[in-house]
This record gives C-alpha cells, sequence and structure tokens, in this order.
C-alpha cells in the first residue's frame, strides 16, 4: 500500500519561530523544507490547498527541486507559492539572494568578507579526533599545483603535501592539514596534534609508520595487509591485539581525499592565502553531514564569536565580591552550557542510558526553568519560549535527534551546575 501524502505543510501542535530580525537571520541556514514550514506558520503561504475542480484537499508533491501541490483524484497541480506574496515570482535562489543584497545596500565586498570570516571559523574550530575503543585510518597524498604564467613557456608546478586522517566507520570525523615535508617527526606532530590518545591508529606499511608505536606508545598502532584474492581482487585487514582480524575499506581515505581535492579543482584562480580557509570549509561540511547536522547551525553555535546578548541584558552588572563568580563569568557559563543543551555539543564519550521519552522530558523542563531564570534576568523580548521549544522539537521526521540534543548524564550534571551558578545573578 503506498503511503499517505501529507495535506499539511506544518502538522498540528508544531512550533516554528516568529517572523523577526532574529530568525530570519536564523532561517537562512535551513533547507527548503523547513523554510516551507517557517513561512505557512506565519502565514506567509498557505498550509492547506483545496482542489478547484473537486474540492478535496490536494497532497502535498515534490517536483524537481521544489513541492507543488497535487490533487489525487484530478491530477491537478498548484505551486505552493499559489495565493501568496511570492506567486508572481519564480526566482530561484541565488538571484532572489542577489536580490537581497541589492535591497538592503549591501557591498558586495561586505558579502565576501563575511564569508571569508565564515571560512577562517572553520580553521579555528578544528578539534581532536579519535580516543579510547575508537580507531582512525591516517594517510597522507601529493596534490601537483600549477602555477599559471603569461609566460609561453608554460606554468611551473610545486608538490601540495597534505596530512589526513578519518574515523573508521560511518559517520567517522576527519581532520585533514597541509605539511611541509613526509619527515617522521613531521608525521609524529600531526598525530599528537590531532588524535586523542589511546587510539587504534591503521596506517599504510610506509618506512615512516613502522617505528610509530616505539616512539609515541601513548597511541596503539597497526598495519594494513593487503592480500591478493583469486578472481575476486584484493583484501585489506589488520590483526588487533586480541587476534582478530578486520577488514579495512581504505576507500573512506580515498573519498576524503576525492572530495577535497574537487573542492580545489573549484577554486581554481582564488587567491593562495584563501585556499586553506576554502579546504577547511569543505572539511567543515563533510563532518558536520556525517554527524547530520546543519552546517551553518553547527558553526554558528559553536564560534567562539557568539555574543551573550542574545540571551542577557547587554547593560553593565555589578560585581558582588562575596560571590566566586563575576556576573560576566556566570553569563559565559549559562550561555555555553545552555547551547550544550539546545544543539548537543558535548562530550560523547558515554552513551545514553535513558529512553527517548524519559530523556525529552528532561530536557524539556530543564529548558523552560532555564529560559524562565533568563527571562527574569535578562529583557523579557530577548527569549521566546515556543521559539526554544521549536528548537529542541525542529525536525519532526528525525525525533532520534532529541537524544542527541542531550545524551550524556554528565551533560545534565553540568548543565544543572551552570543553572545553579546563575540562580544569584
Amino acid at each position: 500500500m503506498a503511503p499517505i501524502k501529507r495535506t499539511e505543510i506544518i502538522e498540528d501542535g508544531e512550533i516554528w519561530p516568529t517572523l523577526d530580525v532574529i530568525n530570519l537571520k536564523w532561517i537562512f541556514g535551513q533547507n527548503y523544507d523547513n523554510l516551507l514550514k517557517f513561512l505557512a506558520f506565519n502565514g506567509l503561504i498557505k498550509n492547506k490547498m483545496k482542489c478547484p475542480g473537486c474540492e478535496d484537499f490536494m497532497s502535498l508533491n515534490k517536483r524537481r527541486e521544489e513541492v507543488e501541490w497535487k490533487c489525487k483524484k484530478c491530477e491537478k497541480r498548484k505551486s505552493v507559492r499559489d495565493g501568496s506574496f511570492f506567486s508572481r515570482s519564480s526566482l530561484n535562489l541565488s538571484k532572489l539572494n542577489k536580490n537581497v543584497v541589492e535591497e538592503l545596500n549591501i557591498e558586495s565586498t561586505t558579502v565576501v568578507s563575511w564569508f571569508n570570516n565564515c571560512r577562517n571559523e572553520c580553521i579555528n574550530l578544528k578539534e581532536k579526533i579519535g580516543g579510547l575503543n575508537k580507531m582512525i585510518v591516517i594517510d597522507e597524498t601529493c596534490w601537483l599545483n600549477q602555477e599559471h604564467r603569461k609566460r609561453k613557456n608554460g606554468g611551473e608546478t610545486r608538490e601540495e603535501l597534505y596530512f589526513g586522517c578519518i574515523e573508521h566507520g560511518e559517520g567517522g570525523q576527519a581532520i585533514m592539514e597541509r605539511v611541509e615535508d613526509k619527515e617522521m617527526s613531521t608525521l609524529l606532530k600531526m598525530i599528537e596534534k590531532w588524535i586523542e590518545p589511546g587510539t587504534l591508529i591503521i596506517s599504510k606499511d610506509y618506512t615512516n609508520y613502522l617505528l610509530m608505536e616505539k616512539l609515541i606508545p601513548q597511541y596503539k598502532h597497526v598495519l594494513i595487509r593487503s592480500e591478493e584474492i583469486t578472481n575476486a581482487g584484493s583484501s585489506k585487514t589488520v590483526e588487533l591485539e586480541d587476534g582478530s582480524i578486520l577488514n579495512i575499506n581504505t576507500n573512506q581515505c580515498m573519498d576524503l581525499w576525492i572530495q577535497l581535492r574537487q573542492k580545489i579543482v573549484r577554486i581554481s584562480g582564488t587567491s593562495a592565502k584563501f585556499s586553506d580557509s576554502y579546504m577547511m570549509e569543505a572539511l567543515f561540511r563533510i563532518n558536520a553531514k556525517a554527524r547530520r547536522e546543519n552546517f551553518f547551525i553547527k558553526l554558528f553555535f559553536r564560534s567562539k564569536m557568539i555574543d551573550a546578548s542574545c540571551l542577557f541584558d547587554s547593560e553593565e552588572e555589578e560585581d558582588d565580591e562575596s560571590k566566586k563568580k563575576t556576573p560576566e563569568e556566570r553569563k559565559f557559563i549559562f550561555r555555553r552550557e545552555l547551547r550544550a543543551m539546545l544543539y548537543g555539543f558535548g562530550d560523547e564519550k558515554q552513551p545514553a542510558e535513558n529512553t527517548l521519552e524519559v530523556l525529552e522530558q528532561i530536557v524539556m523542563d530543564y529548558i523552560r526553568e532555564v529560559c524562565r531564570k533568563a527571562l527574569e534576568v535578562g529583557k523579557p523580548n530577548r527569549i521566546n519560549l515556543e521559539d526554544i521549544h521549536y528548537l529542541i522539537r525542529r525536525d519532526q521526521k528525525k525525533f532520534g535527534r532529541v537524544k542527541e540534543l542531550l545524551s550524556l548524564s554528565e551533560e545534565l550534571k553540568r548543565a544543572r551546575k551552570a543553572f545553579d551558578d546563575v540562580k544569584e545573578i
């Protein structure tokens, strides 16, 4: 039996942000489906559509890159823009963005600077990967960079060396960095910089890798063995400490190099000083996709540039020497832990023990309590409880995301401690 198609853009009980300047900035980071829900919730497009022929409610139907209304009986179609402000416009997203830039009187250099800042943040937000009970495949690659010249004798070529590592398995996080050479000292420096101690490192049997475990004993190391199988190509395996054999798919690293290499090809001609930032943006997107996170939301809320004024009154408060922490320090703790509650950015070493329903109720009760206190501390119009409720349940189809928002008992303890720290502000 074919699944029943939806006849509404937003279902009963769904809560979406109201239309204001702050949420307009937020909506830029959403996908097409969420944009439709945002517009329907705020009455900018119709949430339901009746067929002009049989007067039955039409169903949502995906067509090309957009969504339309379609009647199952009459086969009639209508655009989701029908009867709205957008009904006379057929502009695609790129043209709409251009219109926004022109109408807001934003200089093109300002737009470029903004995206440069975003890419630079991608560089700053790299974190160590791996840890206990995790396996990481390391590799290195060399790309030839063509320096284009106007002279007739052609351009000069130079090697670009990169060190990379990726967590073994689905959803693995990756790291890549440009290096000057292939020396053993450089390799060890990269491993200690980007890989957590206790990680099992898997590598090819290159000469530089053979003495790795002796030189950095805080890591475990195994080599990939390649065996030719008759009529079946080659098999790549590693032997673990317990004697078990693990099949290794080295295509993970190869896919990573290919995706990043494609980025270099697309930005051909870009200034060399910006090339690394473009690469880090591509890597940041790959990692966000592996974690099934929204790239822009992840970047914005993990950025060190976040301002506390979105939650608190910007006016300075009087210092109290009797308190262990200053009000500004408490605001910082509050903001950090609230972000951890909302977006699930924190330690992931321990799995959740609570069921989804219990965990969701804990999160919702705590968010209401935090928002009530934040409203008492800051300006009442700075926080909308319905908006916070939406952030927790913003994806009805992937309800498992709630579990990811706060999956650790330790995170709950830290968040409650942060709440206690700001009670007296």
